[in-house]
């Protein structure tokens, strides 16, 4: 059994995939696993991951058909064979010593979640982002999610197989928007338990190329794998708070009535029950007031009303 397994979730990659893996061939520990999950690329990143996997027989290849990359990520978790799972994105790379600092830091510390900082990398440049929680527990790791100070992914966290195994962590196949939000909150819904931190940029993220859920135009299928999360996220971690509830949902509510997305039928039927979140919502309170009115039957008329409060505004 290798001590780690590197999960990679490939859909048409073939301009970044070879950067990422070479990052992972060149780590300073040598006893890992690369599972290259290939969900139905339809450029040549297939046959980049076959290329690959024929030079090294760490490099394990599965080749499925298109079902996003929760459903995608899950294939990984469940074939894999290490002590410890970590998940690198195709446009990403890791620096030479991730796997190394990481296991010291999590091994040190008898730590189930080890934590990096990381490089963000877009078109303006390069910037550290500092991701240690203010206490190394899971519960200030989560707190720190949801509010926003530490991002919620897979891709900067070295977690034990435990925590896969019992934990009962999946990742939910119909959720591709906050899958790894949704994951962790899985993970760390029991008693706390002890993390660790690695105050280095391991990990380089690159959003330079735009291509996340989270960057192109918010649409109603978007929409619709957005409230998907939100609704499974209380089940998911029951230590959930109203406000972090409400935060949430006021993300998704202003997106779709500032996007006009759905129709005031569709709008009330799917905010009628959440008034009390959207009564809390921290934002603007003129357009708070607005989407309250719409969540009664209101929407074609509010939605009229904020247009012309933005031509006024021009």
């Amino acid at each position: 059994m290798p001590i780690f397994s590197i999960i990679c979730a490939v859909y048409n990659a073939q301009n970044t995939i070879k950067k990422c893996i070479d990052s992972i061939l060149s780590q300073t520990v040598k006893d890992w696993e690369l599972l290259l999950i290939d969900d139905g690329s339809t450029d040549d990143s297939s046959k980049i991951c076959d290329e690959y996997a024929s030079r090294d027989n760490r490099i394990k290849v599965i080749h499925k058909k298109n079902e996003g990359v929760a459903a995608t990520r899950q294939c990984g978790i469940d074939i894999a064979q290490g002590e410890y799972m970590i998940h690198v994105d195709p446009d990403d790379w890791i620096e030479n010593n991730t796997l190394e600092l990481m296991y010291n830091s999590s091994k040190s510390t008898n730590s189930l979640i080890a934590i990096c900082d990381y490089s963000l990398i877009d078109n303006s440049g390069v910037t550290y982002i500092d991701q240690k929680p203010e206490r190394l527990d899971s519960l200030s790791m989560m707190d720190g999610i949801f509010s926003g100070r530490l991002l919620g992914v897979v891709w900067n966290k070295l977690i034990h197989r435990d925590l896969y195994k019992t934990g009962g962590g999946n990742f939910q196949p119909d959720i591709n928007y906050c899958e790894d939000v949704l994951f962790l909150s899985e993970i760390c819904n029991g008693p706390a338990f002890p993390v660790s931190h690695v105050n280095k940029a391991l990990y380089n993220y690159d959003k330079s190329g735009g291509t996340s859920i989270t960057s192109s135009k918010f649409t109603k299928e978007k929409y619709y794998s957005y409230r998907a999360f939100n609704r499974a996220l209380p089940k998911a971690y029951s230590r959930l708070t109203f406000k972090q509830y409400a935060d949430n949902l006021s993300d998704i509510v202003i997106k779709v009535f500032t996007n006009n997305i759905l129709s005031g039928r569709e709008f009330y039927r799917e905010f009628k029950s959440e008034r009390k979140a959207l009564k809390a919502m921290n934002c603007n309170k003129q357009l708070k007031m607005l989407i309250i009115l719409s969540s009664y039957g209101l929407y074609p008329l509010c939605r009229q009303f904020y247009k012309s409060y933005l031509s006024l505004r021009k």
